[in-house]
């Protein structure tokens, strides 16, 4: 699957490959936090968001996503900007490990 983008705004890179795509794609922009998510700020990408993709590591039933324990107790992470994100996009989708084996293909053009 292939999904277009007209512009990819982003706040944060720790991988090579995204280095290197912020740096020569004229359409991948780096972006503060503040413009991203400052819940004071009427113009905060985040409240304008088409959709989001955000990763869980277990979710029940009723799609209640738990992003920072593992099953056994283990602290695994913290939840960065999901609840945010969760709330300002128009669509949410949350992946979880089953779903790893799929890849999508991001176009920007």
């Amino acid at each position: 699957m292939r999904v277009w983008f007209p512009v990819f705004l982003d706040t944060q890179d720790f991988d090579l490959p995204s280095i290197e795509n912020l740096i020569s794609h004229p359409k991948h922009f780096s972006i503060s936090t503040k413009e991203y998510a400052d819940p004071f700020c009427k113009g905060a990408v985040v409240n304008k968001l088409d959709f989001v993709i955000l990763g869980t590591l277990e979710a029940d039933i009723h799609f209640h996503c738990n992003v920072v324990m593992s099953s056994e107790g283990e602290l695994m992470g913290a939840q960065g900007g999901h609840p945010d994100t969760a709330v300002g996009a128009k669509c949410t989708i949350v992946i979880h490990h089953w779903c790893r084996e799929e890849f999508l293909l991001f176009e920007m053009r």
